[in-house]
């Protein structure tokens, strides 16, 4: 192995340890009162040489969403390639991916909700930020070709925008998701209703409202 090899192994090594502590900060502290010194220490690193390879706690923090909504999207590519099932059976295989990432990738998922939160507050979302919400934009465009095959083999009702329908289906799943993350310790003391069952439920109206 060269010198300059060894040395770029080194780096990704650093930024990979630099985002895994950057990971656990933001989900023990939150990402607003989590700072750059809070970072660089918990590295191991100065602050000084932090900075050498990232600018700002914002980059940290849309570099991890980012591996967020990727995952969610290989996993949602899984489903997609299920080319026996009809419109409805697919849309089903959708359902089981978002909630098993909720379940198996919790600490990816609480990514999203930082992003909704971030996008909110600015006008020119930064490139990472524009790579998340393109992700969005193709997971959109797949449950859209999705509801358009269940029309087409009837096994959806007609829907005449079919877009629109799959950009609401994926707000609710996310946002329905986003809270529970929020209040659901709440949610099951006050109502003694827990997560999974609240996830199941919604899925559930939403689909007895599109099957013919």
């Amino acid at each position: 192995m060269g010198i300059a090899e060894r040395k770029q192994r080194e780096k990704e090594r650093r930024i990979r340890e630099i985002l895994e502590s950057a990971r656990d900060l933001f989900l023990s502290k939150g990402c607003d009162n989590t700072t750059m010194l809070d970072i660089a220490e918990k590295s191991e690193l100065s602050r000084r040489t932090l900075y050498h390879y990232f600018e700002s706690k914002e980059e940290i923090s849309y570099i991890i969403m980012l591996e967020a909504y990727k995952t969610l999207k290989e996993m949602v590519g899984q489903a997609e390639n299920l080319s026996t099932m009809n419109g409805i059976e697919r849309l089903n295989a959708y359902q089981e991916i978002f909630f098993n990432f909720y379940h198996d990738h919790f600490d990816q998922f609480a990514f999203t909700l930082f992003l909704d939160q971030k996008i909110g507050f600015i006008e020119r979302p930064n490139e990472e930020a524009r790579k998340c919400l393109s992700i969005m934009d193709n997971v959109i465009s797949v449950i859209k070709n999705t509801l358009d095959m269940g029309v087409e083999d009837g096994s959806i009702i007609y829907i005449s925008n079919t877009k629109e329908a799959a950009v609401t289906m994926l707000t609710m799943i996310l946002s329905t998701m986003q809270k529970i993350y929020i209040r659901k310790d709440w949610i099951k003391e006050s109502f003694d209703v827990d997560d999974d069952q609240i996830i199941r439920t919604m899925f559930s109206m939403f689909m007895s409202a599109i099957r013919p």
